[in-house]
């Protein structure tokens, strides 16, 4: 976990005033038989209880970070190979980081119903 972390793209950095951005290095294996086929989505809690997600609403559009320089990515994506993600939450003022959560698999971690395969609390 970075915190801060620092926004590899400046230009797409139009957090609010006082927001920062706090990043993790997240290593997974691509278990499914084509390549990209599995998905790790990453949420996390608040220290206000508020649920984070890695998409932050810019203008009224969700924009997901992607990339922070502290992050060594390596974006292929192949299967039974291990690679790196770099998700980052936009995080308000005054609030930290409590913990974070993980799903894999492949589209249905999008559905609604999908829940945490995995939390980690952050001290």
């Amino acid at each position: 976990m970075v915190d801060p972390a620092t926004v590899v793209h400046p230009d797409v950095d139009n957090s609010p005033a006082g927001a920062r951005w706090v990043g993790l290095e997240v290593t997974a294996v691509d278990h499914s038989p084509f390549a990209a086929q599995e998905q790790v989505l990453v949420d996390g809690i608040g220290s206000d209880g508020n649920t984070l997600t890695t998409l932050a609403m810019f203008k009224g559009f969700s924009h997901e970070i992607g990339a922070f320089a502290e992050c060594t990515w390596a974006g292929s994506i192949d299967p039974d190979k291990s690679y790196t993600m770099c998700p980052a939450f936009l995080l308000p003022t005054g609030v930290t980081l409590k913990s974070v959560g993980a799903k894999v698999g492949g589209a249905e971690i999008g559905e609604a119903t999908a829940v945490d395969q995995a939390v980690w609390m952050v001290p």
